[in-house]
């Protein structure tokens, strides 16, 4: 009765580490309002919860606040540790399941280009120093025929492009 400022507190749950600003709205609704008013404007809110986080942690929270006294608004590369900073980089984006699950899936894949390229260079190797050399006898091919070796070797190329590009979609 007879109040017209009432306080309402609003649990937030705190999560470590980095995060956006999250947002969220205070709706206030009439059911249960003895002797009091709504108004049309004033019935709900908006609140944003700021980050006092360092991005991408606080390990640096020091160092970079001390930098960024002295030198504002950037940092100086020698005031701040940059690769261990880098690394903390890393390893926060990869606690996130989906980054680390398509890191690993990328590295497979480029080792797999690696590979297709070694394997291209000896299959590039043979084709010039053996199946198309005229100077070698059919013997000495995989098969012991030019041809069948040579469409083998294009077929062995075509797996593997089309295997690579499987893999990149």
């Amino acid at each position: 009765p007879k109040l017209s400022v009432a306080t309402l507190t609003v649990p937030v749950i705190s999560i470590p580490g980095w995060n956006p600003t999250t947002d969220f709205q205070v709706v206030l609704i009439e059911d249960g309002i003895e002797n009091g008013l709504l108004e049309r404007c004033l019935y709900k809110t908006r609140v944003k919860v700021l980050n006092n986080d360092m991005f991408p942690t606080n390990v640096h929270e020091e160092l970079i606040l001390e930098a960024t006294k002295r030198s504002p608004p950037g940092m100086l590369h020698d005031e701040t540790p940059y690769w261990s900073m880098l690394f903390e980089y890393v390893k926060w984006n990869l606690c996130d399941p989906s980054v680390k699950r398509r890191t690993n899936w990328k590295v497979v894949v480029g080792c797999l280009h690696n590979t297709d390229f070694i394997f291209s260079l000896y299959l590039r190797i043979y084709l010039v120093d053996y199946v198309v050399n005229s100077h070698r006898s059919e013997k000495e091919v995989f098969m012991h025929n030019k041809l069948v070796s040579l469409v083998v070797t294009a077929c062995c190329r075509l797996v593997t492009m089309v295997l690579l590009h499987i893999c990149d979609a």
